[in-house]
């Protein structure tokens, strides 16, 4: 059990480590890209964002945030007819008009609640597509560093504990419960670890 628990942790801390790299990536690109994921089943008789009356899901980056957004067309479409899940990847360049974040050719919106730089949306403005097209928009807005900050906290307690494994080795200590272990080196008599033998 002690063993799976390690493996889990272990692995935790490295799935985190690659989210901490990556998030820190997409912040140093959002500073002149603004990248989206969008996933939405279209009618398979016609691809219009018009026309669609299902939801547009979307993960997508913009000056220093990652955001969550969740829009419904204010169409009236009908989905009687054979249906296509479709993922799509976008991106536009960022740009600035006026001292403004400039999306492509859209001004950059932000979330119209915020604290602590976490900001949040819940309106009938359309975030994307045709501005005359009314939607109903639910989106999150989280800066890079709330992200990064949290995906380092496993790395940093798994690095942390291994240097301190390491200096307790070097001391004559057990590594799991900090025994003293001049009297017996090879096995710790507290909690049972086996020392392993330098080569």
């Amino acid at each position: 059990m002690k063993r799976f628990r390690r493996w889990l942790f272990n692995g935790l801390a490295v799935a985190s480590l690659i989210l901490c790299l990556g998030t820190a990536a997409l912040w140093m690109r959002s500073a002149r890209h603004c990248d989206c994921v969008t996933y939405v089943v279209y009618p398979e008789t016609d691809y219009s964002v018009l026309a669609n009356p299902n939801p547009v899901y979307s993960i997508f980056t913009g000056p220093g945030v990652l955001n969550i957004a969740r829009q419904i067309p204010g169409t009236s479409g009908t989905t009687d007819f054979s249906e296509t899940p479709v993922f799509l990847f976008t991106s536009e360049s960022l740009g600035t008009i006026r001292g403004d974040p400039l999306v492509g050719a859209v001004p950059w919106r932000p979330p119209a609640h915020e604290f602590s730089g976490i900001g949040w949306e819940e309106s009938n403005k359309a975030l994307w597509g045709p501005t005359f097209s009314p939607a109903i928009l639910w989106r999150l807005s989280i800066p890079a560093w709330v992200l990064i900050l949290c995906f380092s906290v496993f790395p940093f307690i798994r690095i942390r504990s291994i240097s301190r494994n390491r200096q307790r080795s070097r001391h004559g200590i057990c590594a799991i419960c900090g025994y003293d272990l001049c009297a017996t080196p090879d096995r710790c008599p507290e909690c049972g670890t086996t020392r392993r033998k330098k080569k």
